[in-house]
């Protein structure tokens, strides 16, 4: 165990700093009474005779327990172009059933609502208010319900309706529309912001799901947030503390704590430290090979490059002739740019096809949108001039981090030195980027 060394100064800034996050924590963690307050009157609605405050939409107030529930952050009510928020979309894979589906809470998952075709929802009649879809088998969109923000309780198990979907395939002359029960459960160690599993079907028109997240677990009412004050110096006083205590704070909570989880030692220990550089989303279910730690290209790059070469791919397909783990693959999907991705490795074109489903939410499997070739590309040249790519994209092996043995030069490139592999790209399109 390391040393520490434990002075006045030190005791006074942890115990500060331990008060100060009791304090905050007794503070927030209170349970919400309810409190009579005036109901909102509208004008364009009858008084409500119980005198009950009534819920904005999507969100609901459970009135056996008094816990107020708020699922707004998971919806795209009242977005504009100017909203900070992004538009969100929550996807699901089917797995057995088949299909892939996007859900919208409270409100649709649609974010370009001129690109439907007419063979889109064919028996719906507002397209606009579609609040879940899957694609068909010839590339139609399937609505699983219309859009509504009226959440509910059945028992203690908060859920969302969807009806009025698109006609179920039932087989009979009866007029059955496909509809959708989404249950929400609370998560508060989730990583990231909700996540939307698919539970099964009826018949093939009536369809199950569940998410999970923090905005389903209770929260205060705009209305009985009195402490805000207190809160908010409750916050700077135990940030005051944290800070002066910090060093002392870290040398404990690195023997303890640490990073050891990871089971990396040595130079992997700092890859892994740096698996959010990579990878943002690197908790919902990122797979890297040892090899890839060190050689996927970081995020915020690979969204550099993949805006750049957007300018010259147009319409055509480009090649990424050394994909690895999809880092620069993820960021042309998500830029709309169709991929031809080539690894001699087929461990990482799993990698690349795992991390392009985790991180491209508007990827569908039995599009056009990527193809993976196994194989050295030198070897699939004939396959290769089938295409038309507008740009190739190439981030060829460097070596790793035995670049710090010596002087790496452009002769030491695999598989082969740099003016000879852009010589045989340029054969395949007339954009070359080497990365």
């Amino acid at each position: 165990m390391p040393s520490i060394h434990w002075n006045r100064r030190s005791i006074i800034y942890a115990a500060v700093t331990l008060t100060a996050l009791f304090f905050i924590t007794s503070t927030i963690t209170q349970p919400v009474v309810p409190t009579q307050l005036t109901p909102q009157h509208d004008p364009n609605f009858p008084d409500n005779p119980n005198d009950e405050i009534l819920d904005p939409e999507c969100t609901i107030t459970n009135h056996q327990t008094g816990h107020f529930f708020d699922l707004r952050e998971l919806s795209n009510l009242h977005m504009d172009d100017t909203h900070s928020i992004p538009f969100q979309a929550w996807n699901a894979k089917g797995f057995d059933y088949g299909k892939n589906f996007s859900i919208g809470i409270c409100s649709s998952p649609l974010r370009q609502i001129n690109a439907l075709t007419d063979l889109d929802f064919p028996t719906v009649a507002n397209k606009s208010n579609v609040a879940g879809y899957y694609t068909g088998p010839h590339g139609e969109k399937v609505s699983i319900g219309e859009a509504n923000s009226n959440l509910k309780f059945r028992g203690n198990q908060l859920l969302l309706e969807y009806e009025n979907g698109d006609l179920c395939e039932n087989g009979d002359s009866t007029q059955i529309r496909k509809s959708t029960l989404v249950t929400f459960r609370c998560d508060r160690e989730m990583m990231s912001k909700a996540r939307l599993s698919y539970i099964g079907s009826f018949h093939n028109c009536s369809y199950v799901f569940e998410l999970r997240t923090i905005h389903a677990c209770p929260a205060a009412r705009d209305e009985t947030e009195s402490n805000i004050v207190s809160v908010f110096f409750a916050i700077l006083l135990a940030a005051i503390g944290v800070y002066l205590g910090a060093n002392k704070l870290y040398k404990l909570t690195e023997y303890y704590m640490g990073k050891r989880s990871s089971g990396f030692k040595g130079v992997m220990k700092k890859y892994w430290n740096q698996r959010y550089d990579l990878f943002p989303n690197f908790d919902d279910g990122i797979r890297l090979t040892r090899e890839l730690w060190f050689s996927v290209t970081p995020h915020k790059m690979a969204l550099f490059v993949a805006e750049y070469i957007a300018q010259y791919a147009e319409e055509g397909e480009i090649l990424d002739a050394f994909c690895g783990g999809g880092g620069n693959v993820v960021a042309f999907i998500n830029a709309g740019l169709q991929v031809v991705a080539v690894d001699n490795n087929q461990s990482h074109l799993e990698c690349t096809l795992n991390n392009v489903q985790v991180s491209c939410p508007n990827y569908e499997p039995d599009s056009n949108q990527l193809k993976l070739i196994n194989g050295d590309w030198c070897s699939h040249i004939d396959e290769l001039h089938n295409h038309k790519f507008n740009v190739v994209f190439g981030s060829p092996p460097w070596g790793g981090p035995a670049y710090q043995d010596g002087v790496f030069g452009m002769d030491k490139l695999l598989p082969m030195p740099l003016d000879g592999l852009l010589k045989v790209l340029r054969e395949l399109a007339t954009h070359v980027c080497i990365g």
